[in-house]
């Protein structure tokens, strides 16, 4: 599959609306007002709007971290436990699902890096 290429980072908001820039600060990349014409369900507030911009510049401009970091907390795991054992009992961990715990890291990565 071919990987596409989003607009550069930093994306940031308009100072008054829930539109979202990309780093230029010229082009938009989505506009968080748009209700689809001819839709039954109500309009959303502009206070779910203004939250709904705001959540998807935070997910978009922290996602290349988020996912470096949880690459190299598995790349530890992966070292410390090669046959995916669980810590000793005893330990912190010992009450922790481990493996529960690294299916649900693995899952979250491969979904953010899809």
């Amino acid at each position: 599959m071919e990987s596409k290429k989003h607009s550069p980072l930093p994306w940031t908001l308009h100072r008054n609306e829930p539109i979202i820039y990309g780093a230029d600060e010229r082009t938009a990349i989505a506009d968080c007002r748009v209700h689809t014409p001819g839709a039954t369900r109500p309009a959303r507030t502009p206070a779910v709007n203004d939250a709904n911009a705001e959540l998807i510049v935070r997910a978009v401009n922290s996602h290349a971290e988020l996912v470096a970091a949880l690459r190299a907390c598995l790349d530890s795991m992966d070292r410390l436990y090669p046959n995916g054992m669980p810590p000793a009992r005893g330990t912190l961990c010992e009450e922790m699902d481990w493996s529960q715990a690294t299916r649900s890291a693995r899952a979250a990565l491969a979904k953010a890096e899809a």
